[in-house]
């Protein structure tokens, strides 16, 4: 009897351990992939990864204001099946930005900034992307403040129907 005991007890006790480690690294996996959902609050959503550098820009600029350098911030992209760096309190979801699910899981609910980058500034068709990617993000929560890059300045009147969103113009910026 004590030997079943034994056998019978280290068998479940290591099988209970065994379950938790696999929970651990799958919710790991989940988090790196971009698939696990977030409890982050006050945070930054950058939708849209166009290269890593720019994202790493948008990241420090961010940051370097004294009053987000400790924000959390979700990158919220399809483009991309991992961030490619890691950066301290930047976490990453993986989908589709025109589905509600993919900002539910980057808790849109509690955002209080989005910065919607242009998924490709070669594009013209990017800007009507953009106008769509903010009207999802406004009607999850409209308390969110939505900043979008708009390429083209003819393209603003896709924007006109939200007050909530602010409109970058980066290529006039740039020349």
């Amino acid at each position: 009897t004590a030997f079943f005991i034994i056998i019978v007890g280290l068998a479940m006790f290591t099988t209970a351990v065994g379950m938790v480690v696999n929970w651990i690294v799958d919710l790991r996996h989940k988090e790196r992939t971009g698939m696990g959902r977030h409890t982050v609050r006050d945070h930054l959503l950058i939708v849209n990864f166009p290269s890593e550098s720019r994202v790493r820009q948008i990241i420090q600029e961010f940051r370097a204001d004294d009053h987000h350098a400790k924000r959390e911030i979700v990158v919220v992209a399809d483009q991309i099946e991992q961030l490619p760096f890691q950066i301290d309190r930047v976490s990453f979801v993986r989908g589709w930005p025109l589905e509600e699910e993919t900002y539910r899981r980057a808790n849109v609910d509690h955002a209080s900034q989005a910065i919607v980058l242009s998924p490709s500034y070669d594009d013209p068709r990017s800007d009507s992307m953009v106008a769509s990617i903010a009207f999802v993000i406004s009607g999850a929560n409209p308390e969110v403040k939505v900043v979008a890059e708009c390429l083209d300045a003819k393209h603003t009147v896709l924007f006109n129907n939200s007050d909530r969103v602010a409109l970058v113009f980066p290529l006039l910026m740039a020349s």
